[in-house]
């Protein structure tokens, strides 16, 4: 799920707090990001009136006016082509994947992000497949970034926090069994996964005790026992390097 603000002539990620409270206005109460339809929400931010059309499998599905009142914010669906057209402006061309990713283009409508490339190898072809899938995360889009190169941007380097981030990470390792093999190469991008190197073997065996279970309390309290106390390690380097001499 990406977050996008257009200004009239481009979009960029993330929105205000009081435009988020409008996203969630209008679904049920107690809603999570899992019921918020589509994969990326718009917030037209400029002042002029203007038009919103999406586009999928070049058949165009949704049509909106966005007046100066209005409302301003928009749920787009994944795998769409969304032509964003500003009164007295010209167009925004987005591509949205169904992870949410999107490009986009002042002069025509882009490509989809990773989409497959003539040059791509066997493991860079099943990553970006995989990147397509909703089901990915930012902890394992870290993994994927840091040790295939894909995708090709990343804004900041997640790690797992809990069973369900681990097992999206251990998905991505299925879809780039060679990746697994270089996993001591993230200990160098943050602390936390530097804690978690060293035990990663262990995790995945507790992932696969209790995988088909409602709960894995043993992965839960051996991932937390490692993060916290690699979180705790860096709240204390910050203050040590904080004091005066």
């Amino acid at each position: 799920m990406n977050f996008l603000s257009f200004n009239g002539l481009s979009c960029t990620e993330g929105v205000s707090l009081d435009v988020m409270a409008k996203m969630f206005k209008g679904l049920p109460k107690n809603a999570t990001m899992e019921d918020i339809p589509g994969r990326a929400i718009l917030h037209w931010s400029v002042r002029a009136p203007g038009e919103i059309v999406v586009a999928v499998d070049n058949q165009i599905v949704e049509r909106h006016e966005v007046g100066k009142d209005k409302n301003r914010v928009f749920f787009l669906p994944g795998n769409s082509i969304v032509t964003l057209r500003p009164e007295g402006g010209k167009p925004t061309y987005l591509a949205i994947a169904n992870s949410g990713d999107y490009n986009q283009s002042q002069s025509a409508p882009p490509e989809f992000p990773n989409a497959p490339r003539a040059t791509d190898n066997e493991e860079q072809a099943a990553v970006r497949a995989w990147l397509k899938d909703e089901q990915t995360g930012k902890s394992s889009r870290s993994l994927s970034h840091l040790l295939v190169g894909l995708p090709e941007e990343l804004n900041d380097v997640s790690y797992p926090h809990d069973p369900s981030d681990f097992g999206r990470c251990m998905r991505f390792f299925e879809v780039a069994p060679g990746a697994r093999q270089r996993i001591d190469e993230m200990a160098k991008h943050h602390p936390v996964w530097a804690a978690l190197v060293p035990v990663w073997g262990e995790l995945e065996l507790l992932y696969t005790k209790e995988r088909n279970q409602k709960s894995a309390p043993e992965l839960y309290a051996k991932m937390r026992e490692v993060i916290d106390g690699a979180e705790s390690s860096m709240r204390n380097t910050r203050i040590t390097r904080g004091r005066s001499p």
